[in-house]
């Protein structure tokens, strides 16, 4: 009744019958084509379903009936076995010991219902299970990597305390010798009494240095002889 209402409301301005039927025309084929693009994009949508990483059995059912109820809207039913199908084909790797059991059975005997409900069973007592494990495993593989890393980090900080004292203490000696050498006095080639004003320390004379000393030269040139006499 409304849709007729509607239509004539369409036509009521038309003068002519071919006008009106040209109006309804373009008015229901605009609709048809829409509907049929609608129809394509869903059946495109379910061809390309997967489950996402993350996602739950409960949540992936959910986006699932979703794309079925909108197809069954638009006059496009899918059998139940073909469900099926296309529900295993959507799991990933991880449900592949499910989905081998599974594939052992008569698939157009299984209800959707029970799919359903098997998938959340075996997530709740295996899968949850398991991705806990592999939880533990990347925690404890992440701990055995940082640890190395952490002692490399702890031995080359020592290096460079290390490194450091030994820099300090090189430097230290360095300054300390250089200290030395300027408070030491310069001595000349013999030696001077400074305390008889530059006396010659063999002799007592001025003018001259013990090396030089003409009674020094002469007792060493006895001191020779007598040695070579001796030892004639």
């Amino acid at each position: 009744m409304l849709s007729a209402v509607k239509n004539m409301k369409k036509i009521s301005s038309c003068e002519t019958t071919k006008e009106m039927w040209d109006r309804l025309e373009v008015t229901y084929k605009g609709t048809n084509k829409v509907k049929e693009t609608r129809i394509n994009l869903l059946v495109r949508e379910y061809e390309l379903f997967q489950m996402k990483d993350g996602e739950s059995a409960e949540e992936m059912f959910f986006r699932f009936n979703k794309i079925l109820g909108d197809l069954k809207y638009f006059g496009t039913t899918i059998k139940s076995g073909e469900q099926i199908r296309k529900i295993l084909r959507s799991l990933p790797m991880i449900w592949q010991p499910k989905f081998i059991a599974l594939e052992c059975q008569d698939l157009d005997k299984i209800s959707y219902d029970k799919l359903r409900g098997d998938l959340i069973a075996f997530e709740k007592t295996h899968l949850d299970r398991k991705i806990q494990q592999e939880k533990k495993k990347k925690v404890s593989f992440k701990a055995t990597v940082a640890e190395p890393e952490d002692e490399e980090e702890n031995e080359g900080g020592e290096q460079d305390e290390n490194i450091a004292m030994l820099s300090q203490v090189v430097t230290s000696m360095m300054r300390k010798n250089k200290n030395n050498r300027k408070g030491k006095p310069k001595f000349r080639e013999g030696r001077i009494n400074n305390e008889n004003d530059g006396r010659c320390y063999e002799c007592s004379k001025h003018g001259h240095i013990q090396a030089d000393c003409p009674d020094l030269k002469k007792k060493q040139s006895r001191n020779l002889q007598r040695k070579k006499s001796f030892r004639a």
